[in-house]
């Protein structure tokens, strides 16, 4: 799988411009990104904020390991 070019920090910033009024079109059109990719990501860094991100990365890293 490629490794994004977007930190987690980068897309949650980047899917919280909605709430600040800015067009979906606009942000994804800036941001290189499709709409889909955009709405992906809304869903999953929804409200989080970095010390969130970093309990989420947690969660996965250790499902990761418990399929392995």
């Amino acid at each position: 799988m490629k490794a994004s070019k977007f930190t987690d920090a980068q897309k949650a910033l980047i899917s919280k411009q909605v709430e600040e009024g800015t067009l979906v079109v606009d942000i994804c059109r800036e941001a290189g990104i499709k709409t889909a990719i955009f709405f992906n990501w809304r869903r999953k860094y929804a409200g989080l904020m970095p010390p969130g991100m970093k309990r989420l990365r947690e969660l996965e890293q250790s499902q990761w390991l418990a399929l392995a």
